[in-house]
């Protein structure tokens, strides 16, 4: 290199040190025009973009002096920044993590890797980098306060919580180290300690957004709504354009049951960010509960595109009512598990049980209480054989004193109370339980637990019931279901192995001494004493357009027929009378049917009715049972996911195959038929009465033994040291 090359590097250098970036710019121009190859010339453009804010230019630039000279320090350190200020942070990690191999103590790289794994809510791996600096004592105290979360995050709690309480001390004035205590107090569910200290954010600073909403939560959480609410909407009053803000106003709204105002919360989120934070699905699936279907076609076609490109616009919950396609749902729920927390705890070593008497089974739930999941399973927990397993719960559920709570905490042999743990903090008291398989009866429905099996907290663990899906992640073993809802030929789309029960995978809880004695008449209901009643008490976001059409062709052709539907919301007989009258049909002919709390009158409800329509690609699961219990035909067809073939599985359990249809034409053609001849539904409807006690369906105790089955086999592949793998069905 000639010296006057040098000594104009050297100058640039100066010159940017001292932040004098045009001058710098200058020189560098006339050193690019003169050396364009020269990788100490490329590295000092790549600065002064960098320094300028142009930070694209200065990455391309970065990247070159790497094709140059691949083991340039300063490249991969002002790269690797370059990404972390873009947002682009799994990329950004790439090339630090390279960075650190040639300098391992370098504090601009530890910082920013410990920035990155926090961000990315990799708090082990982020642990490992903040906590290098702090034996340095080069922790700030921003610094110190995301230390003090990550080392919550990596279960020391008390660490934590005293090292932030330190920094308060000092820095008194200093609102984050009060607000990650108050963050953290909200997470361990201890809310009226978390909102003294959101309270004291908010005194050194009473515009801080994430304060008051965080505020609000805890309103929330303490049932003291108004305030709730009004500390919602000051947080998005202060940042209108804070998706998150709309998110938790949306959230009120929905837990309020003011479903029409959560629409528009979500409206302000999906206006805002569009392809992330799964708002598409999110505002789709409430617009579905009002039966607002103004422009539903459009946001079908907008979700589809975003899951096909793997943004993050729909949770996987909410898809299951909207999608036909086992791939889509296999797809979207892998997109979405990428964004879950990475386990905290250690790996787990689970030895083989020598001489094991009896097989340990963790149900871990947060439905124990008057909800689908406890009233379907209950009776398995109490028909399970206590000479072969140990029967535990995992217990997360707010207590509703129902009797159907009290029935199925007494099923249990012993009831662990995880309400007050973090996932990392269940998963440990699960392993030192011994638990051979545990059973997540939530999946992503209602209170999702994910953590706990992220954290291996047994060595086999099993998704059932609660969300009929794949939950798309490599932690979860099996997923019980049965030959219909999950054919041989649709495995693949499954990451978990298909562990399959012979006839329906829908457990029940009905037989003789719960016969429905009832007789009530259709005026006790509300309904009109002529006419044909076609009913679906389905939830209302299972309700899509393309089934209503269905219907109002059903009643346009049955004349003398009513439509039954559950009353839901205000929002939802509005539009769905209207929907009605635009497909010409006349609006006094839908009926809208009150919540009945009382399971009996609700069970025997189902009599009045002539017909069961079901829907699609979200079929009845547990209201099926229900119908066919108290008599009542459900006609289906077959969807092509698992959700949308539930009910022809009960169906077949309890031999009634000529409900089942393949066809929306078909399914309308039979509802005609079926309406319009007394004679083939009253053969039916006797049909189904005497089947009860002599198919499958309700005979609870034979469902049992074959759920059994799978758990012996299941177990008896991990003594083995054998991988998990499809167990087929055996009926006897």
């Amino acid at each position: 290199m000639n010296s006057d090359l040098e000594s104009r590097i050297i100058l640039v250098e100066d010159l940017l040190k001292s932040n004098q970036i045009e001058e710098g710019k200058k020189v560098v121009d006339e050193l690019v025009a003169l050396e364009p190859q020269h990788f100490r010339v490329i590295f000092l453009s790549g600065l002064v973009y960098a320094m300028s804010g142009q930070l694209n230019e200065a990455a391309e630039r970065f990247r070159k002096v790497l094709e140059l000279s691949p083991l340039h320090f300063g490249a991969m350190e002002n790269l690797g920044l370059c990404l972390l200020k873009l947002n682009k942070l799994e990329e950004a990690g790439i090339v630090l993590k390279e960075a650190l191999k040639i300098a391992p103590e370098s504090y601009s790289v530890l910082r920013a890797l410990g920035t990155i794994t926090f961000n990315l809510k990799k708090f082990t791996e982020a642990y490992v980098y903040l906590d290098k600096l702090r034996k340095v004592n080069f922790l700030d105290t921003r610094l110190t306060t995301i230390y003090a979360y990550t080392l919550y995050k990596v279960n020391k709690v008390n660490e934590a919580l005293g090292l932030l309480a330190e920094v308060s001390t000092r820095e008194p004035n200093q609102y984050l180290s009060l607000a990650y205590q108050g963050q953290i107090l909200f997470e361990l569910k201890k809310y009226p300690e978390s909102l003294k200290f959101f309270d004291s954010v908010l005194k050194i600073d009473n515009n801080l957004a994430e304060a008051w909403s965080y505020r609000a939560l805890n309103y929330l959480e303490l049932e003291r709504n108004p305030e709730a609410l009004f500390a919602f909407q000051k947080a998005a009053q202060l940042e209108p354009r804070n998706d998150a803000y709309w998110a938790n106003l949306a959230v009120y709204f929905v837990r309020n049951n003011d479903k029409q105002k959560a629409v528009e919360c979500f409206e302000r989120c999906y206006e805002i960010c569009s392809e992330s934070g799964n708002y598409l699905g999110a505002l789709l699936h409430m617009k579905k509960f009002c039966a607002d279907w103004n422009g539903y076609d459009h946001l079908v076609k907008r979700m589809k595109q975003g899951i096909s490109q793997g943004l993050l616009v729909t949770y996987q919950f909410d898809l299951l009512s909207t999608s036909d396609s086992e791939e889509e749902l296999k797809f979207n729920a892998i997109t979405n598990a990428r964004t879950m927390s990475a386990p905290t705890l250690p790996p787990a070593v689970f030895p083989k049980k020598a001489n094991a008497s009896k097989i340990k089974i963790g149900y871990l739930c947060g439905e124990y209480r008057n909800h689908a999941i406890a009233v379907c399973l209950v009776g398995v927990l109490e028909n399970h054989h206590r000479d072969q397993f140990e029967i535990l719960a995992f217990d997360y559920t707010p207590d509703d004193g129902s009797e159907v709570r009290q029935r199925i905490l007494k099923a249990f042999d012993c009831v662990h109370d995880i309400k007050d743990m973090t996932d990392a903090q269940a998963a440990s008291f699960i392993r030192q339980k011994e638990v051979d398989i545990l059973i997540d009866l939530n999946g992503f429905a209602d209170r999702p637990r994910p953590g706990v099996f992220a954290n291996r907290a047994a060595p086999v663990q099993v998704n059932y019931l609660g969300y009929p899906g794949t939950q798309g992640v490599d932690y979860m073993d099996y997923l019980i279901a049965d030959p219909t809802v999950v054919p041989v030929l649709s495995q693949s789309y499954y990451n978990e192995k298909i562990a399959y029960l012979p006839h329906t995978y829908m457990p029940n809880d009905f037989g003789k001494d719960r016969e429905i004695k009832l007789s009530l008449s259709r005026r006790e209901y509300g309904l009109p004493e002529e006419g044909f009643i076609f009913s679906c008490l389905n939830i209302s976001y299972k309700i899509t357009p393309q089934i209503f059409d269905i219907w109002m062709n059903i009643l346009r052709r049955v004349p003398e027929g009513f439509l039954w539907l559950p009353k839901n919301n205000d929002a939802f007989q509005k539009n769905i009378r209207r929907e009605a009258e635009q497909r010409g049909i006349n609006p006094e002919r839908i009926i809208f049917a009150p919540r009945i709390a009382e399971r009996t009158k609700y069970i025997a409800r189902y009599r009045v009715a002539g017909l069961f329509l079901d829907t699609l690609p979200y079929n009845a699961h547990a209201t099926a049972s229900d119908a066919l219990w108290a008599g009542a035909p459900l006609l289906t067809c077959v969807g092509k996911t698992l959700p949308g073939r539930v009910a022809a599985g009960i169906l077949k359990a309890l031999d009634v195959p000529e409900l089942i249809t393949d066809s929306l034409k078909d399914y309308e053609d039979r509802a005609v038929e079926l309406a319009t001849h007394p004679e083939k539904l009253s053969a039916i409807k006797a049909k189904i009465r005497n089947n009860r006690y002599t198919t499958p369906l309700f005979n609870t105790a034979q469902y049992t033994k074959h759920l059994e089955a799978l758990y012996t086999e299941m177990f008896r592949r991990f003594q083995g040291g054998l991988p998990p793998d499809h167990i087929e069905a055996r009926s006897n």
